[in-house]
């Protein structure tokens, strides 16, 4: 729905890609997932979510120096951000979901 949503809209919101990113995400696809959320931090570079995706996606992928990147954006923008904070504003109706995520951001390096 989010891909007939974009082509039906090429002038579409950044949370479009964003949704797609996610949904990748949540599929274990996390190199399809980092792509399209590096396009949405193109096009809005201060979402927070964005950013904080895209080190779960290389802390999966086992990308370190990226993914240490991308928490320094995620720190940038919210400096007291953590797994606990993490966990109150994802909204996931699978707790698996939100354990991929966190999971994610452990490895990238944010505490708990």
């Amino acid at each position: 729905m989010i891909d007939k949503a974009r082509r039906l809209n090429p002038f579409h919101p950044f949370y479009y890609t964003l949704y797609a990113g996610q949904a990748c995400f949540t599929m274990r696809r996390f190199e399809d997932a980092a792509r399209l959320i590096k396009r949405s931090i193109a096009h809005n570079p201060e979402s927070l979510p964005s950013h904080f995706y895209l080190a779960a996606c290389y802390g999966q992928l086992g990308e370190d120096a990226l993914a240490r990147d991308a928490l320094a954006e995620v720190r940038r923008l919210s400096p007291g951000c953590s797994i606990a904070w993490v966990r109150t504003i994802a909204a996931y109706r699978r707790a698996a979901d939100l354990d991929l995520l966190t999971e994610g951001l452990r490895k990238a390096g944010l505490s708990e």
